[in-house]
């Protein structure tokens, strides 16, 4: 039985997860957690002793303290090829992906108290390919909290659509950024 996951997602792309996720690794850690980390579709391909990965999840992993094998850390990179096959509509097979990082999941989690999962871009990234972070938060059975990097306002709409898809599965909302003029909306 693998063990609970909590995926960090956000509306837009740098709103802070990989952040968020080292802070509550750390935390967790120092609380005596056993905890393990993956980022499920990596955007940002880095080449590690001939490996492709991530290059965020390998930073947060290197942070972490955690020392899994980039197939299982990130289980889908997203290549220039991939993006190119999957826009020409010979994209790869979305349940044989998915279950490639279900298998990922299952692996890293044995033993631990938690798996953490890092999001890509924002909740809707890799929509174009069926592994979105609305579909994988569902399928894998797994809390998520959604980061909002304020910019000039609170994505109110965004945020509630996302309420309304994940249901219970969304944990919580973190507010990030916030410009002064926003606190008091924020506040009240």
């Amino acid at each position: 039985m693998s063990a609970p996951a909590l995926y960090i997602g956000s509306t837009t792309p740098y709103a802070g997860k990989n952040t968020l996720n080292i802070g509550i690794g750390l935390r967790l850690q120092k609380d005596g957690l056993n905890l393990a980390y993956m980022k499920p579709v990596g955007p940002i391909p880095h080449e590690v002793n001939g490996q492709l990965g991530d290059e965020d999840a390998a930073y947060v992993q290197e942070i972490l303290g955690q020392d899994a094998p980039l197939e299982l850390l990130t289980p889908l990179v997203v290549t220039q090829d991939f993006k190119v096959k999957a826009f020409n509509g010979q994209s790869s097979d979305s349940a044989k992906i998915l279950a490639k990082i279900r298998e990922a999941r299952e692996k890293l989690s044995e033993g631990r108290d938690l798996l953490l999962m890092g999001g890509s871009g924002n909740m809707f990234s890799g929509r174009y390919c069926g592994l979105d972070a609305l579909t994988l938060v569902r399928e894998l059975n797994m809390k998520a909290i959604v980061i909002d990097r304020m910019e000039h306002e609170v994505r109110y709409d965004t945020l509630l659509v996302l309420k309304d898809a994940l249901g219970d599965n969304l944990a919580g909302v973190v507010l990030n950024a916030v410009p002064g003029p926003l606190m008091s909306e924020v506040e009240n």
